[in-house]
């Protein structure tokens, strides 16, 4: 891009990343976002047409807050920015919480405060200078399906170059620059390509004490075969351990990988400045065991039949009584919280409107066009789970240790493939992620291709017992600041510990942290 502007006669005093953009959009205008790559989010103000613009890359790995209260127009990367802001009151938005209480993340363009909310990704946003804010304008979506028949040969071969490129392209850094090395899958697809551009990029894995699920030793495989620089941190649960996390993430996020993410984060800072990861794989390459059990209509018949069935016998409340939109659908199988009942008997503040909003925003992503079953669920993982949950968690934990993490699966050229290839290319009933199976069949030694998929979540348990959190809850928060109804509160946390009460617990837990932080402990927060 720099070399196109060059051509058109632009001239350039530093080499940062900031003057490209400027010249670009000098040159073009808010259609220069369109030539951009990667991950962005920043603000332009042009004094030839007084307006601000404020844009947001595609995937929206980058995040943009921002707000209008009385004379004020202000943005930032996180909400605790907006929040200092003199005057600014700190009202919690139900809207908000109750996507919270829903899924474990806020998400969509309201976030947990009243009156912050975020800019969508792949989107812009223009405020004229007497404080006139526009609506926000995607410059890109994801593509349709594409209808001709293809081989999975072909598109494997055609999805290998891309990741290549992108990969390539991510390694540009002029500071020491590291590579996620989990063990897993997306990161060693990522790791070979990194060391194919580059074989002294150091790799990186974390080795969690008493954790069952540990893949150095596969993580370990591959650099020997590689002979890579190899650094494994030997990380003690008790560091693990630390609810204070919580309080760093602005916003409730029931994720229980914020700790080891936490914990990487800062580990790998002590050698690099920069590091690739493998996130989004699982999203993009119907990863998910979702994606296998329930890409058939009739296996999401069955599973609401059997959900009638658990609420008839008086077990699964969590279950929605009538499973027929999809919103009900996705929190049947990826995160049953409370149920919309439920939580209009336990939260004072849970709104006429429900789950409603959520329901809309579901439905919004399905159309014909757009492909069978696997392609909905990549949908509403990428617009819900993989920017708000994933994404976000990354962001906000690689920044706190000034770690600059980046994201090659989610290049928008890589996302554009995933999504137009037929559905059958990337899952069948036998096998996920088909493409990225292949590619490690090519690229990677055969300890991989058995590998069972282990994730990267937290033992909660073992952390945070059930017993003593039930117990904190009691008298906790929630209460003291008024966010519940005392007697429904104090029965369900008498419950026995069955179906996802335990889950329900983990929710009320970082909810109630959340509140004492910020809105109990409101002065010393700003």
């Amino acid at each position: 891009l720099r070399t196109e502007l060059e051509t058109c006669g632009h001239r350039f005093v530093s080499g940062t990343d900031t003057e490209v953009i400027l010249h670009a959009y000098l040159q073009w205008g808010l259609n220069a976002v369109s030539r951009l790559r990667g991950m962005f989010a920043f603000a332009i103000w042009d004094s030839r047409s007084q307006q601000i613009h404020l844009v947001r890359d595609r995937l929206g790995i980058k995040p943009l807050y921002y707000t209008r209260f009385g004379n004020t127009f202000a943005f930032a990367s996180e909400p605790k920015s907006i929040l200092a802001l003199p005057g600014f009151s700190r009202a919690p938005s139900s809207e908000g919480l109750t996507n919270f209480l829903a899924l474990g993340f806020t998400t969509g363009v309201q976030s947990a405060w009243e009156g912050i909310l975020r800019l969508p990704p792949a989107s812009t946003l223009t405020v004229e200078v007497d404080g006139k804010v526009g609506n926000p304008a995607t410059y890109w979506s994801i593509p349709e399906i594409d209808t001709k028949p293809a081989s999975v040969d072909d598109a494997v071969d055609e999805l290998q170059e891309l990741l290549k490129d992108a990969t390539r392209e991510h390694l540009v850094s002029d500071v020491p620059t590291a590579c996620f090395l989990s063990g897993g899958l997306d990161s060693s697809i990522v790791a070979s390509y990194v060391l194919d551009s580059n074989p002294e990029t150091c790799m990186f894995t974390a080795e969690f004490e008493g954790w069952a699920r540990n893949e150095t030793d596969v993580a370990r495989t591959l650099s020997a075969a590689r002979q890579a620089p190899h650094v494994v941190s030997r990380i003690a649960s008790n560091e693990l351990a630390n609810e204070g996390v919580l309080d760093l993430l602005d916003e409730p996020l029931a994720d229980s990988s914020v700790f080891p993410t936490n914990v990487v984060c800062g580990a790998i800072r002590q050698h690099a400045k920069v590091a690739l990861s493998g996130d989004g794989g699982d999203e993009l390459m119907a990863g998910y065991t979702r994606y296998r059990n329930m890409s058939n209509g009739w296996r999401r018949q069955i599973a609401f039949s059997v959900a009638s069935i658990l609420r008839g016998l008086g077990i699964g409340r969590e279950f929605p009584a009538q499973c027929r939109n999809w919103f009900d659908y996705y929190r049947l199988l990826v995160s049953p919280g409370f149920a919309e009942e439920e939580a209009r008997r336990l939260f004072p503040w849970f709104p006429q409107a429900g789950f409603e909003p959520l329901k809309r925003q579901f439905d919004g992503l399905t159309s014909p066009n757009l492909g069978g079953e696997t392609k909905r669920w990549q949908r509403f993982d990428a617009a819900t789970y993989l920017v708000d949950n994933n994404l976000t968690r990354m962001d906000r934990l690689s920044m706190l240790h000034s770690l600059e993490v980046r994201v090659p699966i989610l290049d928008h050229r890589v996302v554009e493939w995933a999504f137009r290839v037929p559905d059958q290319i990337l899952v069948s009933e036998a096998e996920l992620k088909i493409p990225f199976r292949r590619i490690a069949e090519r690229i990677l030694p055969k300890e991989f291709l058995s590998m069972r998929k282990l994730g990267f979540s937290a033992p909660l348990n073992a952390l945070f017992p059930t017993e003593k959190v039930t117990e904190r809850l009691r008298t906790g928060s929630l209460v003291e600041a008024g966010m519940v109804h005392e007697v429904p509160f104090q029965e369900l946390l008498r419950q026995p510990n069955q179906g996802n009460w335990s889950y329900k617990i983990w929710l009320l837990f970082v909810l109630d942290r959340w509140v004492k932080c910020w809105m109990l402990n409101e002065s010393q927060n700003r």
